[in-house]
């Protein structure tokens, strides 16, 4: 055999191999000790690591020791990267009825595996007082994306109002004279599928033509390892809700509201971001390109 046929063989070969690699099948990993800051601060600590072909993501629900006047703190971190939705910001929270998910208590088997079909994660429940609602997260084959699935489970307490929250520190913060800059400094932007949306002081209403939110800066592009981790995503879900804002300040982080109908059949969104980085330029041309593995199905 000739050397270009072994050439041509060996290309093709790495081809279909990064394809197949591509569409691994989801699996999903259950600790019940997972590897957390100051471990010994959480009476409940469990998390579900969730894996496919495009990388893995791993979230985490915890509930710290009583402190002095016997009050827990109930959280959920996600393993992400450094920055994003990554443990510095509180990434996903819930405030049923007034009632926010921190003042909630845990128990381990409230974080249990899910599976449906090709798609494969982790479900969460929450007990509002007796509103309750489930949270689930899970991957696909064909996406790197999370995607979390808010659900109503049968309660004894009627939904008065849902509002849902969703932490981020875009790229990378900034530091002068080895300082952190916690605001005044910052140059970040989001895109939609209709508009590009600046820094503003104050949180700017959505709508349903904007689908998703690519959120960037310009300081901290990702185009070096010092700029930071890049862009982040959230993919904004389908279903109709009371209210949506954007938060795009000039602050180290930020957030997004939801604010659900309170007789809400279900709502999803996706959160994706690099865990090792990339650019700008990049990530919205992988972006367009890989369109259907960024699209809710």
């Amino acid at each position: 055999m000739k050397l270009p046929q072994l050439t041509f063989i060996a290309a093709a070969f790495l081809v279909n191999a990064a394809c197949m690699a591509a569409d691994l099948p989801v699996t999903t990993t259950v600790n019940n000790n997972p590897n957390v800051y100051k471990p010994e601060s959480y009476a409940v600590r469990k998390s579900i690591r969730i894996h496919n072909g495009h990388g893995f993501f791993e979230v985490r629900a915890l509930l710290s020791k009583p402190d002095a006047k016997l009050r827990q703190t109930r959280k959920l971190q996600l393993d992400c990267g450094q920055y994003g939705f990554s443990a510095h910001v509180d990434f996903l929270t819930l405030t049923v009825n007034g009632i926010h998910d921190r003042n909630l208590l845990l128990k381990p088997e409230d974080m249990t595996p899910w599976q449906e079909g090709n798609k494969k994660g982790g479900s969460l429940l929450y007990n509002f007082d007796g509103a309750k609602i489930r949270v689930i997260y899970y991957m696909r084959p064909d996406s790197p994306v999370l995607w979390f699935r808010v659900v109503p489970e049968k309660s004894i307490t009627p939904y008065k109002n849902i509002k849902l929250r969703i932490g981020y520190l875009v790229s990378n913060i900034l530091k002068k004279n080895g300082k952190v800059v916690w605001n005044n400094g910052y140059q970040r932007k989001a895109q939609t599928a209709v508009r590009t949306m600046e820094q503003a002081p104050q949180h700017q209403p959505l709508n349903a033509n904007d689908k998703y939110l690519i959120l960037y800066d310009m300081i901290n592009d990702g185009s070096a390892k010092d700029k930071g981790q890049g862009p982040c995503l959230i993919i904004l879900g389908n279903t109709p809700v009371k209210s949506a804002k954007l938060g795009l300040t000039d602050n180290w982080a930020s957030e997004m509201i939801v604010e659900l109908n309170p007789d809400f059949k279900e709502y999803t969104i996706g959160l994706w971001q690099a865990r090792k980085g990339i650019s700008n330029k990049a990530f919205f041309e992988k972006f367009k390109k890989e369109a259907a593995a960024f699209t809710l199905k």
